[in-house]
Parts: structure tokens; C-alpha cells; sequence
């Protein structure tokens, strides 16, 4: 025992006075604290199971262990946040972490549990925060498969409902205005789409003008609308209402009256976007009943309607339809908002219709058959409002005249150029 103390204070000594450790050798690298030197025999770390390093308590980061019952058998070193193998980096913890996340596919059912999370040492967890961390779980791409992508995600989804909370709580408050910041939405998981830095001002007079858009707290559904409804360009028409800059379906707003860029979709009325409204769509003979309308142009003889048993609410006048298919916060206008915007043009043609703030180009339309016609001669705009079980009203123009006309049966396709909507 005498020797065994001798050596270790020996060694103590020497380390203290040249800063290294070495065994094996008298010439340990200028680089080494410690120096370990055989030929016969190896370094042995503590061998643990899986279940005695889990146990581990508050794991310095750097310590080394070898798991003797892991699938993948062989070195961990905790990198901070969990242990990982030496060797390809994989996760101690990978099984549990795919567990989790397999288990997050139904945020309702309340698996994982916070037990579940708390398990694989995930920190900051909130109970009433668990759906938003399935939420953010599930929708995270691509899936997550460490704990320190989880913790990642568990503090987003803390952030989220704070977020969420205080827009709710905005939007519901007639004295205190909204200060939302385009940090706080790019923090807010799952992520949001299109948020636009220049609209920042524009989020936050959207959130204290419409209280009933939002729930308390807000839902990230909501806050989505919000920046899709704000990121689609608009202009004010001579008439004074607030339209889409272009037609529906356009990639651009008009240069010239022919320019074919900007003509858009055709669409026969009361139907939604399904594909008929591509200008080259195929051709079905109708009617049809409601439901099985398809992606084709429904034909049919005659000034009739496409559909059988007609119905003018489909797109419903001022009250926006189910079958409508402007974007939310828009919809197709009335006869009667039509009226007052063609009033207010210079002239009362298809130069007026162009010159005015829409810039409405002369696109054409489709005629019963399916063929395309009056193409960079004239344009027609439909409204929301049908004049009769075949019919409908609809803004025509061409080089001559311009007016709301009575007489376009349902079964032609004409553009659409949608209107805010202020229900």
C-alpha cells in the first residue's frame, strides 16, 4: 500500500510540475495532458447499459462512457446536449427520439406525454404546451432524429404560444394595437409561408382592424390567412373598390389590352378553380350534376347552363359562395359593383376598360362548345349574380362599347377579376 501511495503522490508531483501525465513513457507529446503508451494493453472506460447512462446526473459535456447493451455498441461522448456514438455521431437516444416522433401524428390523443419528452431529457416543457409540441413535431422536415433537434423544437413551440397568445389578445383589444414583428413570425412552428418583410406594418393593422379573423389565441391557420390575404397584390378601381391587380389566373398585370399574359383563367360560372379554366382544357359534353363536374370544359347546346339542376348560389352575389374561387378575402364581384366601375372609366370601350386603374385586357372567352373567341377583340368579366336559371350578369367590353350584359348563359367561360371582400 506504502508503494502504491508513493507512486500516485510521485505522479502527482510530476504533473504539477510539468503539467503532463504519462504512463508507458518518459516522453509524453508537448501536446498531451495525459499520455497513455502500450503495445499489450488498452485504455478501459466505464461500461455501462444504456439505463446507467440515462441515470447519469447533469452529464459534463465531453464525458466518454462505452454502452455494452446499445444497438450500436461502442463509445458515447455527450456533446451538451445527449450522448452520441463516437463514431458516426447517431444519437443514444435515437430509438426514443423516433418513438416520439412516430407518436405525434395525432395531436389530440396526447402522445408523446409530457412524461414521454421529459424522458430523454427535453427541459422547458409546459403541460398546456404538449398539442402545440405534437404539432411542431410532426410537421418538422425533415423528421427529427436527436433530442437536440427536439429541444430545438420544444422552445420554437414555447414561442409559438406566447406568439400566438398575444395576437389573439391584440386582435380582441380595442386599446392596444398590435406590435407584431417579422422576427416573431419567422420564430412561429410549424413555419409560415410567405411572410413578407415590407408588409410587417401591414400584419399588425390587419390584426387590430379584424378582431373576429382571430381566435384567443390566435390559430397558426389564422395568422397564415392573414399574410396569404396580405401578400395578394391590389389596386383601387375607378369606382373606388379594392380588386386583385389582374385577372385570376394572370402571371402579370396587363402592359396592353392584347397582352396575353395577363388575360388569366376562363371560368363557366358558379364553378371553382378544378382545371376547366385553362384556356386549352378539354372539352366533356354536360350537363353535369353537382359533384361530378371534373376538370373538363362542360359543354352544352344551346344558351343553357352546364350544370343540371341549376343553382344561383354557387357563387352566391355578395355573399361569397362555396364554389367561389377567388382567394380568401376575396370574391367574384356583383353586377351592381361592376356597374359602378365601368361608370367610372374615361371611356366607355375597351380602351376605358384598359386605361382604367384594373387594366383590364380584351382575353375573350369560350363559347358553348368550348372554342375560344373574340380573343384581343373583347373581354367579358362575370359577376356574381345569375339573372336567370341559365344565365348570369357580366361586365363585356370591346372597341365600341362597354356594359353589365344580362345575356351570357352559365355554360361560356369568361375571366374573373375578384374583389376584396368586406364580410
Amino acid at each position: 500500500m506504502k508503494k502504491i501511495i508513493i507512486c500516485f503522490l510521485c505522479i502527482v508531483v510530476n504533473a504539477v510540475s510539468y503539467g503532463q501525465i504519462a504512463i508507458g513513457t518518459t516522453t509524453p507529446s508537448a501536446s498531451a495532458l495525459l499520455e497513455l503508451s502500450s503495445t499489450t494493453k488498452g485504455l478501459l472506460p466505464p461500461r455501462m447499459i444504456k439505463a446507467q447512462i440515462d441515470a447519469i446526473a447533469s452529464p459534463a459535456e465531453g464525458l466518454i462512457v462505452y454502452c455494452t447493451d446499445c444497438s450500436a455498441k461502442g463509445l458515447y461522448v455527450n456533446n451538451g446536449n445527449e450522448f452520441i456514438n463516437l463514431v458516426n455521431g447517431t444519437s443514444l437516444s435515437a430509438s426514443a427520439v423516433a418513438a416520439i416522433v412516430a407518436a405525434s401524428d395525432n395531436s389530440a390523443d396526447g402522445n408523446p406525454s409530457i412524461a414521454d419528452l421529459t424522458s430523454v431529457g427535453l427541459t422547458g416543457l409546459v403541460a398546456g404546451n404538449l398539442g402545440a409540441y405534437e404539432i411542431a413535431i410532426d410537421a418538422a422536415t425533415p423528421a427529427l432524429t436527436t433530442v437536440a433537434e427536439l429541444q430545438t423544437i420544444i422552445n420554437n413551440a414555447n414561442v409559438t404560444v406566447t406568439i400566438l397568445a398575444q395576437i389573439g389578445s391584440d386582435a380582441d383589444s380595442s386599446t392596444q394595437n398590435s406590435m407584431l414583428t417579422i422576427a416573431e413570425l419567422n420564430l412561429i412552428v410549424p413555419a409560415l409561408t410567405g411572410i413578407n418583410a415590407a408588409n410587417e406594418t401591414a400584419y399588425r393593422n390587419y390584426i387590430d382592424a379584424n378582431p373576429n379573423s382571430f381566435s384567443s389565441p390566435a390559430t397558426q391557420t389564422e395568422v397564415q390567412a392573414m399574410i396569404s390575404f396580405l401578400n395578394i397584390p391590389t389596386v383601387v378601381g375607378a369606382g373606388g373598390a379594392i380588386f386583385m391587380d389582374r385577372n385570376l389566373g394572370a402571371t402579370r398585370v396587363a402592359t396592353s389590352s392584347d397582352d396575353s399574359d395577363a388575360y388569366g383563367g376562363l371560368y363557366q360560372w358558379g364553378r371553382n378553380t378544378d382545371g376547366h379554366q385553362f384556356r386549352t382544357s378539354s372539352i366533356t359534353a354536360g350537363p353535369v350534376t353537382s359533384g361530378n363536374e371534373g376538370s373538363d370544359f362542360i359543354s352544352r347546346a344551346g344558351n343553357n347552363d352546364w350544370l343540371s339542376p341549376s343553382d344561383n348560389t354557387r357563387w352566391n352575389g355578395a355573399t361569397k359562395g362555396a364554389h367561389d374561387p377567388c382567394p380568401d378575402g376575396f370574391r367574384v364581384p356583383t353586377d351592381a359593383e361592376w356597374t359602378t366601375e365601368r361608370s367610372a372609366w374615361a371611356t366607355n370601350n375597351a380602351a376605358g376598360a384598359f386605361n382604367s386603374p384594373l387594366k383590364l385586357p380584351a382575353g375573350g372567352r369560350r363559347d358553348p362548345s368550348g372554342t375560344l373567341e373574340c380573343l384581343n377583340t373583347s373581354g367579358m368579366c362575370w359577376s356574381s349574380v345569375a339573372s336567370s336559371t341559365s344565365h348570369a350578369f357580366g361586365l363585356l367590353f370591346n372597341s365600341s362599347t362597354a356594359f353589365v350584359d344580362t345575356n351570357h348563359s352559365k355554360v361560356y367561360a369568361l375571366a374573373i377579376r375578384c374583389i376584396r371582400d368586406s364580410n
